[in-house]
């Protein structure tokens, strides 16, 4: 099943691979469990000042469904329809 974690906090020196630890500690499974992970949102959050961090929400695909999920995991909303075709005129 799909689900979206949102606001995983990143500092600005960190490592991108870092987030993935931290949504497979968020979902409280292990990193392997976790068989997709994309970026859906990244938001610069500067109100601290000295201590300014990205917010990331992901979209991660698990083979089974969460159980208790945290209330900033949610499911991940159905993708939109492709486009019709336009004919020509």
């Amino acid at each position: 099943m799909r689900y979206r974690v949102q606001n995983l906090p990143l500092w600005l020196d960190e490592d991108e691979s870092r987030l993935v630890e931290r949504a497979a500690e968020r979902l409280g499974v292990s990193r392997e469990a976790l068989r997709e992970v994309a970026v859906v949102r990244r938001s610069l959050d500067a109100r601290k000042k000295g201590h300014v961090r990205w917010l990331v929400n992901l979209e991660v695909t698990l083979d089974g469904e969460l159980r208790g999920a945290p209330a900033d995991v949610s499911p991940a909303p159905a993708p939109d329809p492709e486009p019709g075709r336009v004919r020509a005129p």
